[in-house]
């Protein structure tokens, strides 16, 4: 079934505005795409690094490289996917069954270590093959681990595919096997409140099938698809992740449903609230393409005018978290801050001394979000002007604080050493669905269509399997 969204719907409805062709990770996660609580959990929704979320990745673990050209594999069934959740010398995790390996060794149930020894693979202290998968029988419920993000706390999940240890160079991997769809009944509840409407979760559930597919075809031929963190792709949650009637209905109802251009998934992006107009995916990723590396995708997230946020951030009780937010940052954290992402991403050749300064250097035309941000600071006895990016200012800061790059105001207080003063709109990366937004066109009876017509309106509705 193929719906052509953006004509089939235009007669019906001819309720969005678009607002020109302005369209992490990821944000392939951002940490604001999880509009359950005033804070964020994520860094910048796909997904986070679109290389993610569906976003931008800070987190120092390299998403799969992929060859430029490559022939893609046929979705002509639903894919079974490995998801990435550990990966260091030692690895410990347990087994909630007893499990066997290809060669028919039995592990027991309960705690295990991996680890990498000298070029091997080493279980529980005897060697294993670099790729073990542990087959187990079936149940909800096979296997847990207390996971490293790339930055925050650590979490104690549990999953209910088949863990897989490998050897990757001198570290070992702990990966999860399982078909898609189960991979997402543990993304749509993290990612989005499962008490929300069922048209809500259902639009979710398509956009994050879409982002999901997408890197499944970019990255089909790598040890593995998806990263459980939202600052890769998106927040994935295993079995840990609270279902809900609604949850399991929206991924009944839209199994299979993907937004697709020329034939390939739309690596679909998707934000906690927009704050009036959704952000151009040009802006942010100016080089989004399809899994083939060479379909251009960011015309299927343009700026579109978004007359629904602002309704659902008041009925939510997120106008001063999601609506119009302020932010007071004391300059020392900001030199904290930049100088440290200065150190890990040295591929941006940054050198931050004391700031002293923030301004506004640009803004993009069609979004009025600011693209670049100017930094004053002292270095070497000498004050000098920076410019970064202000999507890499707003993760190296904190994007729980500095909750978007929609800037109505900036400035710098003199008091306490200097303190930047922030205000603004909308939370997350802004391209794409905007979550506050779905709920509210789902409470005023919209369908999961029509909601998802509003923010990718030139892509095709399409069920694959």
């Amino acid at each position: 079934m193929i719906v052509r969204i953006c004509l089939i719907l235009v007669t019906a409805l001819g309720l969005w505005a678009l607002s020109g062709c302005n369209t992490r990770f990821s944000d392939p996660g951002d940490q604001t795409r999880n509009p359950r609580s005033g804070s964020s959990t994520s860094a910048n929704g796909p997904g986070a690094a679109p290389g993610s979320g569906s976003g931008e990745s800070s987190s120092g673990q390299s998403v799969p490289a992929a060859p430029k050209r490559r022939v893609l594999p046929e979705l002509r069934s639903e894919p079974v996917v490995r998801v990435f959740l550990a990966q260091a010398a030692v690895i410990a995790f347990s087994l909630d069954l007893p499990a066997t390996l290809a060669d028919g060794r039995r592990i027991a149930a309960g705690a295990h270590r991996v680890q990498a020894v000298g070029g091997t693979l080493v279980l529980d202290g005897v060697t294993v093959p670099q790729e073990s998968p542990l087959v187990m029988a079936v149940a909800e419920r096979r296997f847990s681990a207390e996971l490293d993000p790339p930055y925050g706390r650590n979490q104690t999940l549990a999953f209910g595919g088949t863990p897989v240890v490998r050897l990757a160079g001198a570290q070992a991997q702990l990966l999860e096997e399982l078909p898609l769809e189960s991979y997402l009944a543990g993304v749509l509840p993290t990612e989005m409140n499962p008490k929300w409407p069922v048209a809500a979760l259902a639009a979710q559930a398509v956009a994050a099938r879409s982002y999901a597919t997408a890197k499944y075809l970019e990255r089909f031929d790598r040890p593995w698809q998806l990263h459980w963190h939202y600052s890769v792709d998106m927040a994935y949650a295993g079995v840990s992740a609270k279902r809900s009637p609604n949850v399991t209905e929206a991924l009944r109802s839209t199994r299979g449903q993907l937004l697709t251009y020329r034939d390939l998934p739309v690596p679909a992006l998707f934000h906690a609230c927009s704050g009036g107009a959704t952000e151009s995916a040009v802006n942010v990723w100016p080089t989004l393409s399809g899994a083939d590396r060479t379909t251009p995708m960011t015309g299927q997230m343009p700026s579109v005018a978004d007359d629904a946020a602002e309704a659902g951030a008041s009925a939510l009780g997120m106008r001063k978290s999601h609506w119009r937010w302020k932010a007071n940052i004391p300059l020392p954290t900001i030199t904290r801050d930049l100088q440290e992402w200065a150190r890990t991403h040295p591929e941006d050749k940054l050198a931050i001394g004391t700031v002293t300064g923030i301004a506004v250097e640009s803004r993009f035309p069609d979004s009025n979000r600011v693209a670049m941000v100017a930094i004053t600071h002292k270095l070497e006895g000498r004050t000098r002007r920076t410019q970064i990016a202000a999507k890499d200012f707003r993760l190296a800061i904190d994007p729980g604080e500095v909750r978007s790059t929609w800037w109505d105001s900036c400035s710098v207080a003199s008091a306490k050493g200097g303190i930047l003063v922030l205000a603004g709109r909308g939370f997350g990366h802004g391209v794409g669905l905007s979550q506050v937004s779905a709920w509210e066109l789902a409470t005023e009876g919209h369908t999961a269509a029509e909601i998802l017509v509003r923010f990718y309106p030139q892509a095709l509705l399409e069920r694959r399997w």
